[in-house]
């Protein structure tokens, strides 16, 4: 008679209970087979199970999308690179022609000041 456990006449012995899961036959009687003798297909059983197998297969989905996301990123960083220089190039070329337009009318208004002062008093600009 074990005496340092108490039982209640309601409750029956539950130490002579078979393993109701792979955990509890890690833990059972040494003549039992234990869950890392078993083999692969022990493994295999084991990694099937839901609270094994959701974590690691969301885990894996979680993966996947930051993996895409991450793609996503840099392709689109690319493009935007791209977009700027071209811009660039664009804006640059637009003030190229502003500036050559512009030094041409000074140009030709210089001349004009230059040739209205020659024939008005006579005496050349050299």
């Amino acid at each position: 008679m074990n005496f340092s456990r108490r039982q209640s006449p309601a409750q029956p012995d539950t130490s002579h209970r078979q393993p109701e899961s792979v955990i509890d036959a890690g833990t059972a009687a040494p003549g039992r087979m234990q869950f890392f003798g078993r083999g692969k297909r022990a493994i295999v059983k084991r990694l099937a199970e839901a609270h094994i197998l959701i974590p690691v297969f969301t885990g894996l989905l979680l993966c996947i999308a930051w993996a895409s996301v991450f793609h996503l990123v840099s392709v689109e960083g690319d493009v935007a690179e791209d977009t700027a220089a071209q811009s660039s190039r664009e804006i640059a070329d637009t003030y190229e022609a502003q500036l050559v337009r512009n030094l041409s009318s000074i140009d030709q208004t210089l001349k004009t000041v230059k040739y209205a002062y020659e024939t008005k008093s006579g005496t050349t600009m050299d």
